[in-house]
């Protein structure tokens, strides 16, 4: 694995160090990158940074490497021009081919081994949080444009892996950083000198745009004020030709008035006289009806009196017909009733008589009225004939004088017209000259109001871009006057895509040296066992080769050669299995999330490791067959032609304490004997246990040690979603400003930060300072220990870095150069990266500086954070589960890892067990065959086995897990010196998991031995003497 990036490195010549500046290079840094005598090789470049049109993604544009850093294109080609670009491989199909973004197409795409992660992504050079879309573009884009940065590659061919590599690199890195800082203030001048020009330019631009603003202001004003003066002359001539009218007019209409007074006098007099003319005719009329009226009365009274003669005779008759009846009796020609009639019908007669008389008397009456009302007229209408005519007269005389005043006025009023005519003449002339001055005064009017309507108008906007200006160059002001020449000198251990690759390869590293040597002990184990088995096998024939006449020598080769034969098998198969199989499967876990490139793994035989592993190999294997043929050899043949005598029986330990002893079972009794009476086989069966024990241990261990951290971390210890960096050149109202436009939709709080460094003796190490001011952060920060003001609260790691106590003081550096050194009051557990916490109390009173907010630690990580990105106050974000994601992904590669030392494990575990239980067996055929002879059962016969197993499996187990524990904290010490704490508490399923799978495959050996206890014969076992 260490070959694999170093061979990826070699192919695309990554830089061995870039160097940025947050101001562009100018000739004075070239200068001194290009005289240093260990750079072999230096390419500048160029970096812009743009959001994506309608979206809030950020894209970086760098121009295509040439010879280092190099890029791989994976598909399409290189852009040929500046409109095209090629982006990264892992965005195909976000953006296909002839995508457009912006005004670019895109031609193709590529990888960047130095991008590691497909998940990832880099921080942006602007500081706008994190780049979505990393990409390169044609030179040519960057035209009359400084370089913003270098990779450079030292003169050096050591593997990049190498420790010497680094410790060279990092002397390198030391000496760039004193040699390129020696021009940081010079570079600040000019940089400060044109900026500062470029500032007093624009001011005065500024004052000038403000000075051609009011002089176009004074200029509508005063063109305003001559139309007005020129408008006003206007109107006195015209109020001079109104005023002559105006008299004109008056005359004329105090003529016409008068004229229309005489003529309303003349009409009203001539009515006047119609009416009295009226009056007369209807007063003639009046006395000719009277007269009428009169002829009528005395019509009227003539028939009167005839009817009154016409009622007088009637009422005589009458009268004498009732005489006439009232002499009359009933009789035989009048009946009573028929005077009666007649009685009634004279009296009807006399009464209708008397009705008109009435009539007559009252119509008589009413005539005789009438004709009094007549006489009365008749007096009035003579009296009032009398009196119209004399009005009459006086109305006639009335008459001539008026129409003679009417004639005068319309003499007068005709004078008048030919003085109005005669003035008109004159006045048309002269109003025409003056209504072409007002068309022309109301033109230059208009103009003049069109044009101070857009003045206005350009005006605010003006104003608006002024004050824009002003504010900008404010803002410019500040910048500058906190603005320090900061070069950023990144070696590769700087890139987090390298260093947490290099990391895990060391945290493998760690675990490399300590399972194969777990492993291979067992494996000799195993070896030894089999092949003393072997010698003791063929104890019969090593005593008849004697007794043939064989010599030693010989019958040693014999055996030396049927070892040797499985022994150089078995090399071959694990130099193989070991070089190309296990590399590749931990590989395959390993990679998971990362680009392309690294798919592929640069195998190499190492030859020392092969030979240490031969030499271990056969040294061991030829070393048990010595012992053991050295055993038989001491031995006379014929003992060595008869079965070999097992061992005596002796008295253990436990027997001494009989409380104990005495309680137990017969059986019992012989199992504890019996492990003791083979104390060989006992060591190598609690050795191969305990070895298999503690492997499985240390797989989960590690795993739970890592797989915590993520939880630990960014869950407990860190526990919010992101942290917005401010820009440092914000004024207080600024600054909360935006804590009060993040604190609209996350909870948050402001703190003050630095990015500070420490050196240790090998490399440069990163450690960010946070400043609370008097608020609670145990929402977001755990702190395991109390802050306070009298010293730093400091991580874990750095303090074992930097090889310092509580009490004692460190030393830290910003990127500026600034200097920090803190009193060390406690430590904090943390995991990942290096943390400093401080009060703004001691920080003020330590280092008399001010304490200025440029920091949110925010928490709700489920809403939308584009609308604070693209605030310019913010510098940048930094998202916790972008550090999250890589823990995560190498988490789930070490579940490969513990699977595949978990099936080992089990492999060697059962081969061991099963070994150790067959020799067994195969030793004490006769012991077996004896008590299945006197009725044991076949369980019980391998229950007498299994007790012995069971019991060295338990023990085997406690020692393993102590073991597994001790392997544990060792590879724990070994990686306190990388970038990662890996947790001490493990929980309790490390010890569950290796304590169930031991005595699982402790159980499947024990049912394979199963079958070899039942067919043991019984006859040929008890003749074996």
């Amino acid at each position: 694995m260490y070959n694999t990036i170093n061979n990826l490195y070699q192919e695309f010549n990554v830089a061995d160090i870039k160097v940025s500046s947050n101001i562009a290079l100018n000739k004075d840094d070239l200068e001194i990158l290009n005289n240093l005598e260990y750079i072999s090789e230096i390419e500048y470049g160029y970096n812009d940074e743009i959001f994506i049109e309608n979206t809030k993604k950020l894209m970086s544009l760098k121009n295509i490497p040439e010879n280092i850093s190099k890029i791989k294109v994976m598909e399409g080609k290189l852009p040929e021009n500046r409109d095209e670009i090629i982006i990264e491989y892992k965005l195909k199909y976000t953006y296909p081919l002839n995508f457009k973004i912006n005004n670019f197409k895109v031609v193709g795409y590529f990888e960047n081994v130095e991008n590691r992660f497909l998940n990832s992504k880099n921080p942006a050079f602007s500081g706008y949080g994190a780049v979505d879309v990393e990409a390169y573009v044609d030179v040519s884009y960057f035209e009359n444009k400084d370089y913003n940065f270098a990779n450079i590659k030292l003169n050096t061919d050591l593997p990049t892996y190498d420790k010497k590599y680094n410790e060279y690199v990092f002397e390198k890195k030391i000496d760039l950083e004193n040699a390129i800082y020696k021009n940081a203030q010079n570079k600040l001048k000019e940089f400060l000198k044109d900026n500062y020009s470029l500032i007093s330019n624009a001011e005065k631009k500024i004052f000038e745009s403000k000075n051609e603003i009011e002089n176009n202001q004074k200029k509508i004003l005063s063109a305003k004020e001559k139309i007005e003066i020129v408008e006003k002359n206007l109107q006195e001539k015209f109020n001079q030709f109104e005023g002559a009218n105006e008299k004109f007019q008056y005359n004329e209409d105090k003529i016409n008035k008068q004229k229309v007074e005489l003529i309303e006098k003349h009409y009203d007099l001539k009515e006047k006289l119609v009416k009295l003319e009226e009056g007369l005719k209807e007063l003639e009329t009046n006395e000719i009806k009277i007269k009428e009226g009169y002829s009528k009365i005395e019509d009227g009274l003539e028939i009167i009196k005839e009817n009154e003669n016409k009622i007088n005779e009637s009422k005589k008759e009458v009268l004498e017909s009732k005489i006439n009846v009232d002499n009359l009796k009933p009789n035989l020609f009048f009946s009573s009733s028929k005077i009666e009639d007649a009685k009634n019908k004279i009296n009807a007669a006399l009464k209708e008589i008397q009705n008109g008389e009435d009539k007559l008397n009252l119509e008589k009456e009413i005539i005789l009225q009438n004709k009094k009302e007549l006489d009365e007229n008749l007096n009035y209408i003579t009296n009032k004939k009398e009196e119209l005519l004399k009005n009459k007269s006086d109305l006639i005389n009335g008459l001539k004088s008026i129409e003679l005043g009417i004639d005068k006025i319309e003499s007068g009023y005709n004078k008048l017209i030919e003085e109005k005519n005669k003035y008109n003449k004159e006045y048309t002339k002269n109003l025409n000259k003056l209504n072409i001055g007002k068309k022309e005064i109301e033109k230059n009017k208009n103009e003049i109001i069109d044009a101070e309507k857009k003045f206005n108008t350009e005006k605010i906007k003006a104003f608006d871009k002024l004050n824009e200006s002003i504010k900008e160059v404010e803002v410019n002001k500040r910048k500058l006057s906190e603005l320090n020449a900061i070069y950023f000198v990144n070696t590769r251990i700087d890139n987090p895509s390298y260093s947490s690759y290099i990391e895990s390869v060391e945290s493998l590293n760690v675990i490399s040296k300590i399972f194969p040597l777990i492993f291979y002990l067992i494996v000799v184990l195993v070896s030894t066992t089999t092949m003393t088995r072997m010698v003791d096998e063929q104890r019969n024939s090593i005593g008849t080769y004697m007794f043939l006449g064989y010599s030693k020598k010989v019958i040693s080769k014999k055996y030396y050669i049927y070892a040797l034969i499985p022994t150089i098998l078995g090399i071959l198969f694990g130099i193989y299995f070991g070089t190309y199989f296990i590399p590749k499967y931990i590989y395959t876990a390993f990679k998971a999330g990362s680009i392309s490139s690294f798919d592929k793994l640069f195998i190499i035989l190492d030859k020392k490791i092969i030979i240490i592993s031969v030499f271990a190999s056969i040294l061991s294997t030829f070393l048990s067959v010595f012992l053991s043929l050295r055993s038989d050899f001491n031995h006379v043949i014929a003992d060595l032609l008869k079965p070999k005598v097992p061992k005596n029986g002796t008295k253990i330990l436990l027997e001494k304490i009989k409380f104990l002893w005495n309680n137990l079972s017969f059986s019992n009794k012989i199992s504890l004997r019996n492990i003791f009476r083979y104390k060989g086989k006992m060591i190598m069966n609690l050795l191969g246990v305990a070895g298999c024990t503690s492997l499985i241990f240390l797989g989960f261990a590690i795993k739970n040690s890592f797989s915590e951290i993520s939880e630990l971390q960014y869950n407990k210890i860190r526990n919010f979603h992101s942290e917005i960096n401010l820009k440092n050149h914000l004024n207080e109202v600024e600054i909360n400003d935006i804590i009060n436009l993040v604190s609209k939709n996350f909870e948050n709080i402001p703190l003050q930060s630095i990015n500070g460094k420490f050196l240790t003796k090998k490399r440069e190490n990163r450690i960010k300072i946070y400043i609370i001011d008097k608020i609670n952060i145990d929402k977001y920060f755990y702190l395991s220990s109390d802050l306070d003001s009298n010293g730093a609260l400091i991580s874990s790691r750095a303090l074992s870095l930097l090889d310092k106590k509580i009490g004692e003081s460190i030393l830290v550096k910003d990127y500026i150069g600034n200097e920090y050194n803190f009193n060390i009051s406690n430590v904090i557990d943390n995991y990942q990266g290096n943390y400093i916490f401080i009060t703004k109390d001691y920080y003020e009173k330590k280092f008399n500086k001010k304490y200025k907010i440029n920091n949110l630690v925010v928490k709700n990580s489920d809403k939308d954070m584009d609308y604070i990105l693209n605030n310019d106050e913010i510098q940048s974000i930094t998202l916790n589960k972008e550090y999250k994601l890589v823990f995560d992904k190498i988490s789930e590669s070490l579940n490969f890892i513990v699977i595949f030392i978990t099936v080992l494990s089990a492999m060697l575990s059962i081969v061991v067990t099963y070994s150790l239980l067959e020799i067994n067996v195969n030793e004490r055929q006769r012991e077996l065959a004896t008590i299945k002879v006197i009725g044991f059962y076949p369980s019980e016969v391998s229950l007498y086995i299994y007790k012995e197993i069971l019991a060295l499996t338990f023990v085997g187990i406690f020692i393993g897990l102590i073991l597994g524990k001790g392997l544990h904290k060792i590879i724990l010490y070994s990686m306190k010196k990388t970038n990662t704490v890996f947790v001490e508490n493990i929980g309790y399923s490390p010890y569950i998991y290796s304590i169930f799978l031991t005595l699982l495959f402790s159980i499947i050996s024990m049912l394979l031995i199963h079958r070899k206890l039942k067919n043991i014969n019984m006859i040929e076992a008890l003749k074996m003497e």
